[in-house]
């Protein structure tokens, strides 16, 4: 009887054993954690780039049909009788608070996404197009659910922004006017006087640019490049409207630069930092060509973009800023080096 006693107690385990077999399973946790967690950011990221590949495929799908490149906007000059704001200009020269439907909605129909596009409203169009609409389907849900394609899952940044919150907008029926964000912007040169003029990038305002256009060469010049979403607070990152850190990138300055994005007093910028995009803002009569917001991305190391023949490629952050200008013009006729 004390044999079999002592042989039940033995059969199981001691407390200092059961928390060496728990150690054993924290120091395993901690060796395969980083492991996982690469293994899903490789995925966002191909994901990321499966995104780049469609819409620079739409993009040669549009100038199929078109023979051009879509502008980075579509505008016509501001006029203060229509009641816009022209920052005190008179002679109704194209400037940003121009009436404007951005790139991001001439390539819906090359996305399948026909009956979305057709449902756009831009009859009316008082100056931004998320200022037009209707409380049914058309605009009002369009512009606050956005497309998956637009966004890359490895920004955590929102989805959605409050345009009214931030800058005290609303739209026709719409009250909040909630804004779906994206992380892809189109070549639009070098600052926002540079798209403005179609002097150097892919895209431009009004731009009628087509392959042909681009003397460079389309395995030599980006079409696309990765952009962050911005925080909470600020404007940045909203699909609906071109310019810096929206649907527009600037090769003024490096990818994931530490110079800040440059931008209107309501945009609010935040007070604390965003984790690799900063920014700065200007009195509305800055000079344009001081205008840009870099390309900036959540991946480690760089940014991903699509060249203008549809390829697509990761470009370190330690890239030579003279290459990285070179591969943002179309038209320099600089050799490309390495990147």
């Amino acid at each position: 009887m004390e044999m079999k006693t002592e042989m039940k107690r033995r059969a199981g385990f001691t407390l200092i054993e059961l928390m060496v077999v728990i150690a054993i399973i924290a120091i395993l946790v901690a060796l395969l954690l980083p492991a996982v967690q690469q293994a899903r950011e490789a995925a966002r990221r191909t994901q990321c780039k499966n995104h780049l590949k469609q819409l620079a495929l739409a993009l040669h799908n549009y100038h199929d049909v078109h023979g051009q490149f879509p502008p980075s906007a579509v505008t016509s000059p501001c006029m203060t009788s229509v009641n816009h704001n022209c920052w005190g200009r008179t002679d109704q020269s194209i400037v940003f608070n121009s009436p404007r439907i951005p790139w991001t909605f001439g390539v819906l129909p090359y996305l399948d996404q026909s009956p979305a596009y057709n449902k756009l409203n831009f009859v009316g169009l008082p100056m931004y197009a998320f200022l037009s609409g209707t409380v049914l389907e058309g605009n009002n849900r369009i512009l606050e659910q956005g497309f998956s394609f637009y966004r890359c899952p490895t920004d955590s940044g929102p989805d959605r922004k409050n345009a009214t919150q931030i800058m005290g907008l609303t739209g026709v029926g719409r009250n909040p006017l909630v804004l779906a964000t994206l992380n892809y912007g189109a070549n639009c040169g070098l600052h926002m006087l540079d798209e403005e003029n179609s002097l150097s990038g892919v895209f431009g305002t009004n731009s009628s640019i087509s392959t042909a256009k681009i003397t460079d060469g389309t395995s030599n010049t980006i079409a696309l490049a990765e952009n962050l979403t911005g925080a909470v607070g600020d404007i940045r990152g909203t699909w609906i409207s071109n310019g810096p850190s929206n649907a527009s990138v600037y090769f003024s300055q490096a990818p994931n630069s530490a110079s800040g994005d440059v931008h209107l007093p309501d945009a609010h910028c935040p007070t604390s930092a965003i984790p690799n995009q900063p920014c700065r803002v200007v009195v509305k009569n800055h000079p344009l060509d001081d205008w840009f917001g870099a390309a900036r991305s959540s991946h480690t190391g760089g940014v991903q973009v699509a060249l203008a023949d549809g390829s697509t490629h990761f470009i370190s952050e330690n890239i030579s800023q003279e290459v990285w200008q070179n591969l943002g013009a179309r038209n320099d006729g600089n050799v490309i080096g390495e990147f």
